[in-house]
């Protein structure tokens, strides 16, 4: 239908899908699903209504075609098919491990594009922050280095995760 040919299947896995309607903290499959569940639903598919679900069926394929031209130099991709029991409930086509930005839906549109927000715009929405995230927005960003070189003194991973952009994370899953 979207003009992607399959060459083969790479992986499949089960997954819990996590709450993806609101982001808390930072677990990285969350973000994952969220983000692409935006890329999902420029093809009317919503993966948003299995949060927290068990039993996800995920499926990663190596596509044919190359990524969209706006993705030059990356041209290798792979189509992500997520399903509950029978039912595909998310879809969306990824550069695969480790450019978790690298991605589009199946109509070949970015994430900018489906949403119409930036990344951060599209943070501001839907991740709900707590005190330490509160108590890091108020300071200036050498303030925020500082607490960051804090915690890894003080082996404290946690802390440091909160000191490090949403987006910097996302970026190498």
């Amino acid at each position: 239908t979207y003009g992607w040919t399959i060459d083969y299947q790479i992986s499949s896995m089960k997954s819990k899908l996590n709450n993806i309607k609101v982001l808390t903290g930072f677990n990285p499959s969350a973000y994952y699903f969220a983000y692409n569940n935006e890329l999902s639903k420029d093809i009317g598919l919503d993966m948003s209504g299995y949060s927290n679900a068990t039993d996800i069926d995920i499926k990663i394929y190596r596509v044919h075609e190359s990524m969209p031209r706006e993705f030059y130099p990356i041209q290798d991709c792979r189509g992500i098919v997520v399903k509950n029991g029978d039912k595909i409930i998310g879809a969306f086509i990824s550069a695969g491990r480790h450019s978790t930005f690298n991605a589009c839906s199946l109509k070949g549109n970015s994430f900018e594009k489906v949403t119409d927000l930036t990344l951060n715009e599209w943070f501001s929405k839907m991740i709900k922050v707590d005190s330490t995230e509160e108590r890091l927005a108020k300071l200036e960003p050498e303030q925020v280095i500082a607490e960051y070189f804090m915690s890894i003194d003080k082996k404290d991973a946690k802390a440091s995760e909160y000191c490090i952009s949403k987006k910097a994370l996302l970026g190498n899953l």
